[in-house]
């Protein structure tokens, strides 16, 4: 058979195999999982009301983290709490509606710019494994039914990647600040970019953008609920025996100082680790090839990233179901990089 024919009779199979299962898993469940009803609250979407209810705070004059009257805590930094409260103008039912969009929309446009830069062959492969994996992920359909905000801290995450490995490296600072602005856990992948890399101007720009968005916000919030964030960060660090945490650190979570220990010690580690692989693969590179390099170094970066990220995960105090979404668009360039140089496959 022709090689040509049997490459394209595999694509309409993969293809055919993505569809039944985008339609048979995912489509139906996700639109359902969308409308449950919190059982504690009482209300869809209950993660998304979290940050609906600091935006009603903002707008009655009220500190989100202690004056706010939402039996749902709001825990994240005060910084885009503005930006919440002009969802907080709209009834729920369409403020939730709008989200939804929003963050489904930043998530296309992530993964577009992802693809748009790879070549043909390259481009439909990974469109059927990226519809594969959204088509079986739990984390994915979790986070539609909370309305948490991990998919877009995600989407920023991995476009902070793109961009970096296209040298656009200032708007990758920038939109890291961004990410860890909106969810602090992200400031650990400066182990990727400043140890592993060794870039310290990456360290310069992030350290930039972050003094001036917390400048521009104090512009609309007090000063002091940065403080107040502090110490709502602090209780964070701990741990959770509850199911849905799915961190290493839930089955040492009564210890009193053993989830702090263990997560100070392994992130340690993952320090020394990167300067250490870091400054061979720096070694390596340099006696590629200059025709490999581009390839190789992408999947050296994309697979050490990958790595912090899940660490970064497994050793937070608490970290539930759907923010394993964080890992789904980096596995991308590291499954296609190993499809494409992997020995024995034809597509």
């Amino acid at each position: 058979m022709n090689p040509s024919r049997s490459i394209q009779n595999a694509f309409i199979i993969y293809l055919g195999l993505l569809l039944l299962i985008v339609y048979n898993y995912w489509f139906f469940s996700a639109r359902n999982y969308f409308n449950t009803v919190s059982p504690t609250f009482n209300i869809e979407n209950v993660d998304f009301f979290a940050y609906y209810n600091a935006g009603k705070a903002y707008q009655n004059g009220l500190d989100p983290y202690i004056e706010n009257p939402s039996p749902q805590l709001f825990i994240y930094p005060p910084t885009f709490v503005p930006v919440f409260s002009l969802l907080a103008r709209l009834d729920y039912e369409k403020a939730r509606q709008i989200w939804l969009f929003m963050y489904g929309a930043i998530f296309v446009l992530t993964t577009g710019l992802f693809i748009s830069q790879l070549d043909r062959h390259n481009r439909i492969l990974s469109v059927m494994m990226l519809g594969v994996i959204l088509g079986t992920s739990y984390p994915l359909r979790y986070l539609i039914r909370q309305g948490q905000i991990d998919l877009i801290v995600a989407s920023l995450n991995f476009a902070c990647l793109i961009l970096y490995l296209r040298n656009r490296k200032t708007i990758s600072a920038v939109l890291l600040a961004t990410s860890v602005l909106l969810k602090v856990n992200p400031v650990l992948l400066l182990i990727a970019y400043c140890l592993f890399m060794y870039d310290w101007n990456y360290l310069v720009s992030f350290g930039a953008a972050i003094a001036v968005f917390i400048t521009i916000s104090t512009i609309f919030i007090p000063i002091e609920w940065y403080a107040n964030y502090f110490h709502v960060l602090s209780d964070l660090t701990t741990s959770k025996t509850h199911i849905y945490n799915q961190t290493l650190l839930r089955f040492v979570a009564g210890h009193p100082v053993l989830p702090r220990v263990i997560t100070v010690a392994g992130i340690l580690l993952l320090i020394v680790f990167a300067i250490a692989i870091g400054r061979r693969y720096r070694h390596l590179l340099a006696r590629k090839k200059k025709f490999e390099v581009a390839s190789y170094g992408e999947f050296i970066l994309c697979a050490f990233y990958t790595l912090n990220m899940i660490i970064t995960l497994l050793l937070s105090g608490t970290a539930w179901i759907m923010t394993y979404v964080w890992l789904i668009l980096p596995l991308l360039p590291v499954a296609l990089y190993i499809l494409r140089n992997g020995r024995g496959w034809f597509v």
